[in-house]
């Protein structure tokens, strides 16, 4: 499991990316925004939130010649979508405190690292 990206198990590609990025920002985004914090083309993009809009997880608005997207808070599946985005945060979190305490013996944190803002899964041997 990708500990720094877990929805992407569940919400793989392009589409749990973008809705990543958008639940993570708290404001509304451009689409050309979300592309470039999601790191993928503005089209590829664009034809996501598309679909995402059709879904009702995340709503547009005009803003001048903008469009805004963000994530529908109201619609069911936002508990589930934020506890798969915020999941990667807390384990982060646990690894980085752990090591804090230098507390090793965690057996829920066995093998975990966080380097560089990320976290890796560190293989022993034996």
């Amino acid at each position: 499991m990708d500990f720094g990206d877990p929805l992407a198990v569940v919400v793989p590609g392009v589409h749990g990316k973008v809705l990543a990025v958008l639940a993570r920002s708290g404001l509304p985004l451009t689409g050309k925004r979300a592309a470039e914090l999601a790191d993928v083309s503005i089209e590829r993009t664009r034809q996501v939130l598309h679909r995402l809009v059709d879904s009702g997880l995340i709503e547009s608005q005009r803003a001048g010649q903008a469009v805004l997207f963000e994530i529908n808070r109201a619609h069911l599946l936002w508990p589930a979508v934020q506890a798969l985005v915020t999941a990667a945060d807390q384990v982060v979190w646990a690894v980085e405190a752990a090591h804090q305490r230098d507390d090793r013996r965690d057996p829920r944190l066995a093998g975990l690292s966080t380097g560089h803002g990320c976290l890796v899964r560190v293989d022993r041997p034996g």
